[in-house]
């Protein structure tokens, strides 16, 4: 910008140089995310973009003014523990394979997969994770091997999960019917991806070309020897 860079203003440094730092907007566009992430532990800090003061007046807690940005931390980094963060309606959607056990060496024992989680959008929110569960009290992402959870984008009434069952690509409809601020009340529709159906039909036309070119070169094949295909 045009402004001297005595105005500019560090609000974050990331100092383990096995961590990298990455900058995001939530889908509503309400808070800015810092994700600080390694290969096996990751922390995301925020900032509320909707409560910004640029008038030199007092901040509150994860705010701008002209002369200071404060970050909150959705959830202080815990080893060995991945999350990922989404904002909807007031809660975090947190995608986690934070499993509420311990390995061996006395720090968490990572689910096979992500975790899908729920709690008030608030700093150092880990103590209020929840699973989500559907419509008849299930759990919808446990972290086991058999359902994985690739990505959930948030909308204003329903969200859209992507992930694999059974190994299968599959896309999730999650349809939110609770009160304002809560994610109770959630219905799921069980979708095949588009990707899986053009994947299936890609496979298929293939083989049918596979079949075609076999044909016709065992044809050609029977045409160009003399005596093969035709009676003594």
């Amino acid at each position: 910008g045009t402004d001297p860079k005595e105005h500019d203003v560090m609000i974050f440094e990331e100092l383990d140089d096995t961590y990298w730092v990455s900058i995001a907007k939530s889908s509503d566009r309400r808070y800015l995310f810092v994700d600080c992430s390694s290969a096996e532990t990751s922390e995301v800090h925020y900032l509320d973009l909707t409560s910004r003061t640029m008038d030199g007046g007092a901040a509150t807690e994860g705010t701008c003014t002209e002369t200071s940005c404060e970050l909150q931390c959705v959830a202080k980094r815990r080893k060995r523990v991945l999350y990922e963060v989404e904002h909807r309606n007031g809660r975090w959607l947190i995608s986690t394979n934070y499993s509420n056990e311990m390995g061996e060496d006395g720090n968490n024992k990572p689910t096979a997969n992500f975790r899908l989680m729920s709690c008030e959008a608030r700093p150092d929110s880990e103590d209020g994770w929840v699973d989500m569960k559907d419509e008849n009290e299930e759990i919808m992402f446990t972290g086991d091997e058999e359902r994985a959870l690739d990505h959930v984008q948030p909308f204003r009434r329903h969200a859209v999960a992507v992930g694999r069952e059974g190994g299968i690509p599959r896309v999730w409809i999650l349809r939110f019917g609770g009160a304002e601020g809560k994610e109770e009340d959630v219905s799921t529709k069980n979708w095949f991806s588009i990707r899986c159906i053009c994947r299936m039909l890609f496979g298929l036309f293939d083989t049918l070309y596979v079949l075609a070119r076999l044909t016709l070169s065992s044809s050609l094949i029977n045409n160009s020897l003399p005596g093969v295909g035709s009676n003594p």
